[in-house]
């Protein structure tokens, strides 16, 4: 057994970023696998794709016009806050918050 030594430590340091080093190199000479391919079809990895075209949508329309396409032309007006009369007031939370 090995004594764990700093003349040790670099050389399995060395050697790990050797083994690394071929790896890369190996993955470089070849194209990846039809079921690499696929598995890179989906979601997760395209997500630098779905950041990007929300960021072109982002420079193409203001607030305004946004919210007048999703919900119609009502909407800007302030006419989307549907729901809101069902929610309880702050002043029921801090009632309740005090009898604590």
């Amino acid at each position: 057994m090995l004594r764990k030594t700093k003349t040790n430590e670099a050389q399995r340091r060395k050697q790990a970023e050797n083994i690394r080093q071929r790896g890369l190199e190996q993955m470089a000479e070849y194209d990846p696998s039809e079921s690499a391919k696929r598995q890179m079809q989906h979601k997760p990895y395209q997500a630098a794709t779905l950041i990007r075209e929300q960021g072109e949508q982002m420079r193409r329309e203001s607030v305004d016009e946004f919210v007048a396409r999703k919900h119609g032309e009502n909407a800007v007006k302030g006419e989307i806050a549907g729901g809101q009369e069902k929610t309880k007031s702050a002043a029921t939370f801090e009632k309740r918050v005090g009898a604590d």
